[in-house]
């Protein structure tokens, strides 16, 4: 049956029964046709960790409130109807929470919804990126030797500013002291 109307909305029809070899019959069956609107993506909530390290994983959670009884899907372009699959994520791809594998570099996953008084929205996909920074590259052999004296330790950049400089925090035993904590700058 096709349904005259794009406006969301309850049509009533009747409907009758006939075809070959059977006679139309003259009494009809009221029948009811409910026509729900798209729901706006833009109305997604995400809550969760969206900014990680290098080979971290995170977890998001999606909510849409006025939807009832959502069912979520996860997809990874905007413009097919590819769901996620297992190589990329650990959770269902119609879960309301998102967990990824490890991931190494940005990332961005699309999410829909549908309910019981919505229908999903494949043409407006909600874009959620995972922002994912890169691990410091440095050679451990380039680390200058520390010299500890008492009531301080550092070292000094050629440029003088700690500005231009990565930090580093050393914690722990020195000479003998435990819970020592110092700033110092690998220029």
């Amino acid at each position: 049956m096709k349904v005259i109307g794009d406006t969301a909305t309850i049509y009533n029809y009747e409907v009758s029964v006939f075809g070959e070899d059977l006679c139309a019959s003259d009494s009809r069956k009221p029948v009811s046709v409910q026509v729900n609107p798209y729901f706006d993506t833009d109305l997604i909530k995400v809550e969760g960790k969206d900014s990680i390290c290098a080979g971290e994983s995170t977890s998001l959670t999606v909510t849409a409130d006025e939807v009832v009884n959502p069912v979520f899907h996860w997809y990874l372009t905007p413009d097919t109807d590819e769901p996620v699959n297992p190589e990329y994520i650990v959770s269902d791809a119609k879960s309301s929470t998102l967990t990824t594998g490890s991931l190494l570099n940005d990332t961005t996953f699309y999410v829909t919804v549908e309910g019981e008084n919505y229908c999903e929205d494949k043409t407006n996909k909600k874009a959620v990126k995972i922002t994912v920074h890169p691990l410091p590259k440095w050679d451990e052999n380039a680390l200058p030797d520390i010299i500890a004296c008492a009531g301080g330790i550092g070292t000094q950049c050629d440029s003088g500013s700690p500005a231009d400089s990565v930090g580093i925090i050393f914690q722990g035993n020195i000479n003998g002291n435990p819970g020592i904590h110092a700033d110092a700058y690998l220029c």
